[in-house]
């Protein structure tokens, strides 16, 4: 009889245990979480009732660091590699409060089972910062697919230009950074400052930054892929409302120039989402600047940058020196100021013949004089080469200035060559310039300049912009520049016109 008794005590011990595991089992499974935040059900929801909205903005983290919070709108966005078949629980990196006396909660959401619908759409999940029984204040998670780049700081000095700098630090978060084909956070201390002529004026700023270590001294760091460098661009890309302009033509040489030893590569760039000092500040191209160190030129090269032709009359200098500034007087020698004096010849005519096929393909206005292009004289006290660069793109493919303000001109798709102003002196010393820019246009045509290729690109950012949902968030944020005009139909007009045009000047 105690057999079958202590028989009877340990069976109904076991089914405790199976019971008291299953029901742990359940509750684990019906615990839903993204990025370690804990997903209500709608009854759970409800019994919080007291919002008592208070700012957080500096107390989110996403993936150790600060996160990028709009103080305006309250929400947070968040930089995540979403596809259609990404699930809620996949998504990279914890979000936390900075106090652990608060508790964060997802309100239940549809959208977590279509994340990729979410992302396009922009759609706001709410986010529960809860203390005590039910008092709570409403934060929303915005998910993007692109990197996110976070500065925060304040004015610290007044540069010699007369530009406000800001120091502070730049937080950027890529979710499949092409350097390490994985999710990234790089931080940095910075300095920056509102750059450019034409969009320093526009209420979208574009930015220089450059960044720096707790002692002062430059930090370089590779953000997005880009390479390594302490000197960063946000090209804010106000002029255009495509806002694929300058991509464009960076990509497009940046492939031709695989093939061309003689060309020097234009500057890159990597689409982000900005928020700057609380503030959601939209769709920018992040690029590194055209440098020795970018460009890897000789220590007996010089790399100089041209100023438009109102500069300053009491600096005479219209080419400067990027870099060792005491190359400048050489510089200055070589280049006569204005021109390129007597060293025409030195030219490399492979280069120029491409340069100025590029500013006649895009019809380039800022680029087709000394500004907005860079030079590199080659081993310049020696065998002196001198070869150009095409730089700041955006005034492009019927972009032009009217009216007192920048306007889409599509006349000049199918009327005006835009050769470059050493065109008749280099025609001087070669007569048969004009049939090698023929056969040069027809190698191109046939394929990175081909129709097709150009299209392939396009449709590739518009696809990005609406994968991401940047777009229309920028949109949203700072609307159309030119009125309805610099549509997409209309830059397909531009090209096929501006195409069919340059082929019969060039006899295609």
């Amino acid at each position: 009889m105690q057999s079958k008794k202590l028989w009877r005590i340990l069976l109904l011990a076991l089914l405790v245990v199976t019971i008291s595991a299953a029901a742990v089992f359940a509750t684990v499974k019906e615990t839903k979480t993204c990025m370690g935040v804990s997903i209500l059900s709608q009854q759970k929801l409800s019994e919080y009732t007291g919002c008592t909205q208070q700012d957080f903005s500096n107390m989110f983290f996403h993936n150790g660091q600060m996160a990028a919070v709009d103080i305006n709108s309250c929400t947070i966005y968040i930089s995540q590699n979403i596809d259609s078949g990404t699930h809620y629980n996949q998504l990279v990196g914890a979000l936390k409060f900075a106090n652990p006396n608060y508790k964060l909660y997802f309100a239940p959401d549809e959208y977590f089972n279509k994340l990729d619908a979410a992302v396009k759409e922009s759609h706001p999940f709410k986010l529960i910062v809860t203390w005590g029984e039910s008092v709570y204040s409403e934060y929303y998670v915005v998910f993007t697919n692109l990197p996110l780049v976070r500065i925060t700081g304040d004015v610290s000095y007044v540069n010699a230009e007369n530009r406000e700098v800001f120091s502070g630090d730049i937080c950027v978060w890529t979710p499949a950074d092409p350097a390490t084909s994985s999710y990234t956070v790089k931080t940095s201390l910075a300095e920056w400052h509102v750059r450019g002529d034409s969009q320093k004026a526009m209420p979208k700023k574009p930015y220089k930054l450059a960044l720096k270590k707790a002692n002062g001294s430059n930090n370089s760091l590779d953000f997005a892929g880009l390479g390594s460098d302490d000197d960063w661009i946000l090209n804010s890309m106000s002029l255009e409302d495509l806002n694929f302009r300058d991509k464009l033509v960076m990509d497009v040489w940046n492939q031709m120039c695989a093939d061309t030893p003689y060309n020097y590569k234009m500057d890159s760039g990597e689409y982000v989402e900005v928020i700057n000092n609380g503030v959601y500040s939209g769709l920018y191209l992040l690029q590194r600047r055209i440098d020795e160190k970018y460009l890897s030129t000789g220590s007996s090269d010089i790399v100089l940058k041209g100023r438009k032709e109102f500069a300053d009359p009491n600096n005479p200098i219209y080419y400067t020196v990027v870099g060792d500034v005491a190359k400048q007087p050489l510089a200055t020698e070589i280049m006569d100021q204005y021109d390129l004096a007597a060293n025409y010849d030195k030219i490399v005519l492979e280069n120029w013949i491409d340069v100025n096929l590029f500013v006649n393909w895009g019809y380039m206005s800022d680029n087709v004089r000394k500004h907005n292009m860079y030079y590199v004289l080659e081993d310049a006290q020696q065998d002196l080469k001198i070869r150009l660069i095409l730089w700041d793109t955006d005034m492009t493919f019927g972009l032009d200035w009217g009216n007192n303000r920048y306007v889409y001109n599509l006349w000049i798709m199918d009327h005006l060559q835009y050769n470059r102003p050493e065109y008749e002196k280099l025609k001087e010393i070669y007569p048969d310039l004009d049939s090698r820019l023929a056969e040069r246009w027809s190698e191109l045509r046939q394929n990175v300049l081909s129709n097709d290729n150009i299209l392939q690109y396009v449709q590739s950012y518009q696809q990005l912009f609406e994968n991401s949902g940047a777009y229309s968030r920028d949109m949203a944020k700072w609307g159309q520049y030119h009125e309805g005009q610099d549509t997409i139909e209309a830059f397909y007009q531009f090209i096929e016109k501006r195409m069919e045009f340059l082929d019969n000047v060039y006899g295609i």
